[in-house]
């Protein structure tokens, strides 16, 4: 697939949270203990998230090696340590220094990993999940705002109740100079910093002016204070209370999915290029994160079209950001009967346009086919 991706330097960590909302993921896929699930790696929470339903197994794919070696870090904790140095790794809590756990690691895990996880935190601080591109760019949002106006922000962050929410963003955040700041902070220039800029190659739209509006609406039907990814997105790891961190890292999860770490096969590879490959064939579930935003429309359809080769039931699930990448409807009748489709609403990340959840069922010829080689 030709993407704006394979134009970027892949010489640091990119993202270290995955803002496509793990729950989300599960609820559009519908995991069960016989599939096989793909994820892209990213920061490694839904490959995480994935082992909550118990899959056969899971497939983290990335380009970047080092998002790769972020969830090969994570997958050590889990296996040989605990709940308490996976969080303070993090930057959740501050229960364990990040010499102290640069120290406890070092007991455990093989050289390259090790000189790997050191070199990374010369250059993080001390939580991990602030540590992306995007991530720092995005967090130094609320320290950009005039003295004055970050108390009203942080009201808006108080509310247990919608409608005055709503209504306090009207009243004292869309009627002030908040506005503004918000839309040049997040202009395509400035967002920048945060993303490559090659990753805005196909789409003209003006993203301060898109959030802002986004997460006005956001404001009208999803309390700020209870979602972590609005918290998280103005004000990083402080303060969250645990019952809203992603599942993954929730300790009464943590033992689920220590259980489970051998299920876990991480690849440096392209998505779509490892569903197309031997391997990838016994993929049936597969959470591609918002990965069309980087391609046109035109290779979106051919790249998906390539899928319907596939001999088994393929069910995927992608989000859309600024790009509303979706299947046109098939001209083969075969094909079309063989197709289902589903927009859904995205409530969790106020940011993101929509996600997508897509169904191919096999191609009853080559099933037909596989069934002849192995009926001996």
């Amino acid at each position: 697939m030709k993407s704006a991706f394979s134009n970027i330097d892949l010489d640091q960590l990119r993202y270290s949270m995955i803002w496509e909302s793990g729950d989300n993921m599960r609820r559009a896929l519908d995991i069960n203990t016989q599939d096989h699930v793909l994820v892209i790696t990213s920061a490694g929470c839904n490959a995480l998230n994935a082992l909550l339903d118990e899959p056969q197994s899971v497939t983290a794919v990335d380009v970047n090696e080092h998002q790769n070696q972020l969830l090969r870090v994570k997958l050590h904790i889990y296996q040989y340590h605990n709940h308490e140095l996976l969080t303070s790794f993090l930057g959740l809590s501050n229960k364990i220094s990040q010499e102290q756990v640069i120290q406890i690691l070092s007991a455990t895990m093989d050289k390259d990993l090790l000189e790997w996880t050191k070199a990374f935190f010369k250059t993080t601080g001390d939580k991990v999940m602030e540590s992306g591109r995007l991530e720092r760019y995005i967090h130094g949002f609320y320290e950009s705002l005039p003295v004055d106006l970050k108390p009203k922000v942080d009201k808006l962050f108080k509310f247990e109740e919608l409608s005055q929410q709503a209504d306090f963003f009207i009243d004292e955040l869309d009627n002030s100079a908040f506005k503004e700041l918000f839309i040049s902070y997040f202009n395509k220039n400035n967002l920048s910093q945060g993303r490559d800029p090659k990753l805005f190659t196909y789409t003209s739209q003006s993203t301060g002016e898109v959030f802002y509006e986004r997460l006005l609406e956001h404001s009208k039907v999803e309390l700020l204070n209870h979602n972590f990814y609005s918290r998280f997105f103005m004000y990083g790891c402080e303060n969250i209370d645990p019952h809203l961190w992603p599942a993954c890292y929730q300790e009464q999860n943590f033992d689920t999915i220590a259980r489970q770490v051998h299920k876990v096969t991480v690849v440096k590879d392209e998505a779509m290029h490892y569903l197309n490959s031997a391997p990838g064939q016994e993929v049936t579930k597969a959470s591609l994160s918002n990965i069309f935003e980087y391609v046109s429309p035109a290779d979106f359809q051919s790249a998906v079209s390539q899928l319907f080769s596939r001999s088994r039931s393929l069910k995927l699930v992608y989000w859309n950001l600024l790009q509303d990448q979706q299947i046109t409807r098939q001209s083969d009748a075969e094909m079309e009967a063989r197709l289902q489709y589903q927009c859904i609403a995205t409530t969790a990340c106020f940011y993101f346009l929509n996600k997508r959840v897509l169904q191919i069922h096999p191609d009853p010829a080559r099933v037909h086919e596989l069934e002849k080689m192995t009926a001996f």
